[in-house]
């Protein structure tokens, strides 16, 4: 890789969440320091900015089934007529190759936001007492599980890894807890951690998420950027009718037809 690329792959992971902490702190001292970099990432969020746009309306024009209303061009300094500009420096500055991989890594995490929902807690009523899922659990390993379902049920993701995650050896014992903490890393902007979960379960016992696995790994695939991964859980969900197979369709058909 050289530098070019090196350097549009950092902007990149920093302006779409990718980085550690450390080396967010790293770029974030760059930036302030090194006026040229910072103008670099500049263009290249006003870029990302206005193909997200576009990528938006190309996709409600795809669900909706109906032609894009045109938009208004605003008066400001970032107008679309300015993001086409910033598009054909980022194309000198970067390449052809690394403009269009930006095109499709910006489609995808829009694909992923767009399809995204929370799947809802099917182990509530296990907690309870209708039907036992949980048995023979100390107080205190019921009450972080009880306090990490409850988390997520007020979307409070941070909150399932916290207590979800304390007790690895419950996560074996009742595996559907792995489920809900995959969904929870996803939206917290950790899709390789999603897809580890997320794959484990698919090894072991099925449970009430066998129909719906298919579906997060495929979106956790396109939040990370790996629509080949994705396509292959697609095909999975529409050869076999799972749930969601209708958007799996949808989201097959883009992803092919931009191919």
């Amino acid at each position: 890789m050289n530098k070019n690329s090196e350097t549009y792959q950092l902007i990149d992971d920093y302006l779409l969440g990718r980085l550690s902490d450390e080396a967010l702190a790293r770029i974030k001292e760059r930036i302030a320091s090194d006026e040229e970099f910072a103008e670099q990432v500049r263009i290249h969020q006003a870029v990302i900015d206005g193909l997200t746009d576009h990528a938006s309306e190309e996709l409600r024009s795809e669900l909706n089934k109906s032609p894009v209303k045109e938009k208004k061009v605003p008066v400001s300094s970032f107008s679309r007529i300015k993001k086409l500009g910033y598009a054909a420096v980022l194309l000198a500055l970067f390449g052809v190759a690394g403009y269009f991989y930006l095109t499709r890594s910006t489609l995808n995490e829009k694909l992923y936001e767009e399809y995204f929902s929370s799947y809802p807690n099917r182990l509530t009523e296990g907690l309870r007492g209708s039907q036992p899922y949980f048995t023979g659990l100390s107080e205190e390993n019921m009450a972080g599980i009880t306090k990490g379902l409850e988390a997520y049920e007020n979307k409070d993701y941070q909150g399932v890894i916290h207590n979800l995650e304390r007790k690895p050896e419950l996560l074996n014992e009742y595996p559907a807890l792995k489920f809900y903490l995959a969904l929870s890393h996803s939206q917290s902007g950790n899709p390789e951690k999603a897809i580890r979960y997320l794959k484990e379960l698919d090894k072991g016992q099925k449970d009430f998420y066998i129909e719906v696995l298919p579906w997060y790994l495929a979106l956790s695939y396109l939040q990370n950027n790996q629509p080949e991964m994705a396509k292959s859980q697609l095909k999975v969900i529409i050869e076999k009718g799972y749930m969601f197979d209708e958007n799996a369709q949808e989201i097959m058909q883009m992803l092919e037809g931009r191919d």
